[in-house]
């Protein structure tokens, strides 16, 4: 893969060892919903959800990374509540959480789920594949590069040793081919890993162990126990996966940015997750494409609109269809694509759409106005 230019630092601070699974992170959007709710209602939903979870299934009994160890709370909630707030997915307004908008596009593909089926479903996994990259790519991929690079399976002990000089390695070959602003946050980061990390250690543990953890569940890890070590490896789906990633600088570091998010993520992502079915976006009809967007828009109009505005923010339009478009449709369908067909005007069904995007995309919006008959 062709190395990139970097153009910004990617990574989630308030991970910690007890923050391993995508499936809690799941039921806290789930049981949130469209509600305003109070933390402490949804920390007992949670923890009975969890009890109740495994005294019927032994095998979840088993995982760490719980609210709950028999009848007993563990330490986790407030730090999945951290976490979801940094992953952007919940904010806290005094003594309530709701969902935000991102939050919004996960709760639409897992509200239909069975109360006990903690299975990541493909739409799940396409989305936490997304925000995890987006979010926090640096130990993300970091993470991922560790197991990659070893000879064969490693357990987290050995790999905790690695993480120092490898995360120093890796912030220099960044800095030396980002952006400017990029290698202004990349250049302290380094120095806060050198001079202010006075145990290591401590900290790889509270960043390796989570990630390993997403990456099983996600596909890109294998997992093995041998006797009362977990070993880890790379799978076969999660090597071809990240040949799809690009490199820093003819390195084995793989890296991405905003432009590979737009372009490059979905169709990297078949490497991941097979799916023999899948129907270009290019080469569809103009009319086919059409029918399709026309359809998202309406969707997404209804799930992502800004009150009473005759608009629709365009991070969670473009995420949730082209989430839905690949899932549901099997059709393969990039964000720039989906960009492109509406920089100018496009109407459907009465509705004129048109795209006002912004320096970033979090800040743009798709506006509305229906046509008379």
């Amino acid at each position: 893969m062709e190395s990139i230019i970097i153009d910004d630092l990617r990574e989630i601070n308030s991970s910690h060892t007890t923050v391993r699974r995508l499936d809690v992170i799941s039921q806290f959007v789930k049981k949130i919903g469209t509600r305003k709710v109070p933390k402490e209602i949804l920390k007992k939903e949670l923890i009975r959800w969890n009890i109740d979870l495994e005294k019927i299934n032994e095998d979840y009994a088993n995982k760490k990374g719980k609210l709950a160890e028999g009848n007993r709370p563990t330490s986790a909630f407030d730090k999945y509540v951290k976490i979801i707030e940094e992953m952007g997915l919940a904010t806290s307004l005094g003594h309530t959480m709701s969902l935000t908008r991102i939050g919004n596009v996960l709760f639409q593909f897992i509200d239909f789920k069975a109360e006990f089926d903690y299975t990541l479903i493909y739409p799940e996994r396409l989305f936490y594949l997304y925000l995890l990259l987006s979010k926090d790519a640096d130990y993300f991929l970091l993470a991922a590069d560790i197991i990659a690079s070893a000879d064969n399976k490693i357990n987290q002990s050995d790999s905790q040793k690695k993480f120092v000089n490898d995360i120093e390695i890796r912030l220099n070959e960044k800095r030396n081919f980002s952006t400017s602003q990029a290698k202004l946050k990349i250049s302290e980061k380094l120095r806060v890993v050198k001079y202010d990390w006075q145990r290591a250690e401590v900290y790889s543990e509270h960043i390796l162990a989570p990630r390993y953890e997403w990456l099983v569940d996600l596909g890109v890890l294998d997992t093995y126990k041998e006797k009362s070590s977990t070993y880890y490896k790379i799978s076969q789906r999660g090597s071809m996966f990240l040949t799809c990633i690009p490199i820093v600088n003819e390195t084995i570091i793989h890296d991405i940015n905003q432009k590979w998010l737009n372009n490059l993520f979905f169709q990297s992502t078949l490497s991941l997750y097979q799916n023999d079915k899948v129907t270009e976006w290019s080469d569809c009809t103009l009319e086919i494409q059409e029918k399709y967007l026309g359809e998202v828009l309406l969707k997404s109009y209804k799930l992502f609109s800004g009150g009473k505005a005759l608009r629709i923010a365009l991070n969670p339009f473009l995420i949730y269809s082209a989430i839905y478009l690949l899932s549901e449709e099997n059709l393969k369908v990039e964000l720039t694509d989906l960009m492109n067909r509406l920089e100018n005007s496009f109407t459907f069904e009465n509705r004129t759409y048109k795209l006002f995007n912004a320096a970033r995309i979090n800040e743009g919006y798709i506006s509305i106005n229906f046509k008379e008959e």
